[in-house]
Formats: C-alpha cells, structure tokens, sequence
C-alpha cells in the first residue's frame, strides 16, 4: 500500500506543476491502473467468513469450542466439515488471484508513471 501511495503522491505533484498535455495524458492514465489497484486489494481484504457457521463444521468450533464438533461427531458432521474446508479453500485462491491482479494492475500503473515522468522531464 506505501507503494500506492507513493505512486499517487507522484501523480498529484505532478499535476499541480505545467507539463506538457501528453505527460499530464499519461500521468492520469498511470493514476486508472493504481485506482483499479487498491479496489481489488481491497475486495481481497474484505471479510468472507460467515459470521454463522453451520453447526458441526470447523468454523463453529471455533465459535462454541471443540466439544461443538465432538459432539456433532457423526458422518453428516464429518461432510459438513470436508464442505467448509472446500469453500474456504476456494476462498483463498480466490484471494490471492485477485491479489495477482492487483499486482499486475499496480506494475501497469508504476510503468505509464514512468512513461509520464519522462514526457514530463523531455517535452
């Protein structure tokens, strides 16, 4: 995120100062990929945990404490859990393909700030 910042700490001062149309082109364009950025980090930060767990999964261990899954200790209980562990799992993948993205976005927009800088330093 500090890379984030600074790379739109860059694009604001240089657009307080008179460049030519084409680096200020750039320089906003550079701001669209970092701006894209931080919304997928952000949609990958945010909670995807239910706050309600079925009974007899994991999650509702964690809640209720291990005796929640002793007690719950039947087949029906142990596929309740094998399905969480399913979801969750398809949770964090998701996860890190959006932090992927949001890289890759973030690499976009450090190279059109330098193609913008210099536009800025040569016209």
């Amino acid at each position: 995120m500090s890379i984030v910042a600074a790379v739109l700490a860059g694009v604001v001062a240089l657009s307080t100062r008179s460049v030519s149309p084409a680096a200020m082109v750039a320089l906003w364009a550079a701001a669209v990929p970092v701006f894209g950025a931080v919304l997928v980090l952000l949609s990958a930060l945010r909670p995807r945990i239910s706050q309600f767990p079925t009974p007899g999964s994991w999650l509702h261990a964690v809640y209720h404490g291990p005796a929640a899954l002793l007690e719950a200790a039947s087949s029906a209980a142990a596929q309740t859990i094998a399905a969480d562990v399913a979801l969750i799992g398809g949770v964090a993948v998701r996860k890190y393909q959006r932090i992927s993205r949001a890289v890759g976005l973030l690499f976009v927009g450090i190279c059109v700030l330098a193609v913008a800088l210099v536009l800025a330093v040569l016209t």
